[in-house]
């Protein structure tokens, strides 16, 4: 079964009417007051998501929107969006000319559920918030993503209306793009509601590169996913090799970090900080699932009183960590074509107010930014 995404640009504010200005709107053409780096962030984003999508579904008017440009462009995005399966609600429509369309006619929600049960991967429904409306009322959504310009509008359409605890909506995570925010929700669990949304803030990690919205009380895990432009292998070396471990995954005290083992399901790893001569080792470090280019799951690592030392934790705060439960961190690796590794990452096994889950949520976007970028570019960013 495939799963709504939903993807929408909003205002500070919550508004979704007319970003490009094209409907009239007396404050429409908000999208462009953001400058290059915003805008050179919204497109990747957009590249990301759609590299990684089955398929697009759109409302008749956003359709039309589209289909009247894309046709007509070029570049890795034009092709992605040109060549993509499109799914197009609509009682009207009768002979669509963009590539690859299919209109879906009668009932809505009958017509979209038997799409989500036809399809695999993600299905990402793009502006269209009429639809979008429709299908959070029936519960067919599973993800929400909004792109969030700094802008404030005081007036127009809202995504989300009223709202209520009947429709819980979990933050997941907040990355910044340029001068953006991109929120990412998830439609399941109970912490916060749609209405909560725009209280959200962002807590950037050092690269500046993303972020994860703090945990709450309630939160026991940490999810992240990113999309490089990489084959498996080569993602899991990334994983696995300490000689491309230390080269993206530096700790700005203790240098370069490295895991060594033989990453067979049952081995123990050590975790090594080799500029400072530090090495942990520890019966409850363990390989949970190793299937290479796929999967890969351990334990996370012991904080001993000399790994606190030597990334300068106080020794107060190194035992509240130490009595937390041991938590667990799993890596899913999907090809999903042209060239693109779709990597999730979801550390869990944490209490209700972990202090260690507040840490990791700040350091794994710094890290898995920073794989990214070096298996792309062939440099890491700078120590995290």
């Amino acid at each position: 079964m495939a799963k709504i995404v939903i993807s929408e640009n909003v205002s500070l504010d919550g508004v979704i009417q007319d970003p490009a200005g094209d409907e009239g709107f007396s404050r429409g053409g908000w999208v462009g007051r953001v400058g290059d780096r915003g805008r050179e962030g919204a497109v990747k984003v957009l590249l990301d998501e759609v590299l990684g999508a089955e398929a697009q579904l759109l409302g008749r008017r956003s359709y039309e929107f589209l289909a009247a440009r894309w046709p007509f462009r070029s570049g890795e995005l034009a092709d992605r969006l040109n060549s993509m399966p499109k799914y197009v609600v609509s009682s009207t429509l009768e002979d669509p000319k963009w590539n690859n369309t299919t209109v879906l006619q009668g009932d809505v929600v009958t017509a979209v559920s038997k799409l989500k049960q036809a399809l695999r991967g993600e299905i990402v429904v793009a502006a269209s918030f009429q639809l979008v409306r429709t299908l959070i009322e029936h519960d067919l959504v599973d993800e929400v993503r909004l792109m969030v310009y700094p802008v404030v509008l005081g007036a127009g359409e809202h995504l989300f209306g009223e709202t209520s605890d009947k429709k819980p909506m979990r933050l997941v995570k907040v990355e910044t793009v340029g001068d953006l925010a991109h929120l990412i929700y998830a439609s399941v669990g109970n912490e916060g509601s749609v209405k909560d949304w725009h209280h959200a803030q962002p807590r950037n990690s050092t690269t500046g590169d993303s972020a994860m919205a703090a945990p709450t009380d309630q939160m026991t895990s940490f999810t992240y996913t990113t999309y490089i432009r990489a084959a498996s292998a080569q993602v899991w070396q990334g994983l696995t090799d300490p000689a491309i471990t230390k080269r993206y995954w530096r700790h700005k005290m203790a240098g370069p970090k490295t895991f060594r083992s033989d990453w067979k399901k049952g081995s123990t790893y050590d975790l090594a900080h080799e500029k400072v001569g530090l090495v942990v080792s520890d019966p409850g470090q363990v390989i949970l699932e190793s299937d290479p280019y796929r999967q890969l799951s351990y334990t996370w690592h012991s904080f001993t009183p000399e790994w606190a030392a030597e990334v300068g934790m106080d020794e107060a705060t190194a035992d509240a960590w130490r009595a937390e439960p041991r938590s667990k961190v799993a890596f899913d690796i999907e090809d999903v074509g042209k060239g693109v590794v779709k990597l999730t990452v979801v550390h869990d096994g944490f209490s209700p107010g972990s202090a260690v889950l507040q840490g990791i949520s700040q350091g794994w976007p710094a890290v898995l930014s920073s794989l990214k970028t070096l298996l792309e570019t062939g440099t890491a960013l700078s120590a995290t």
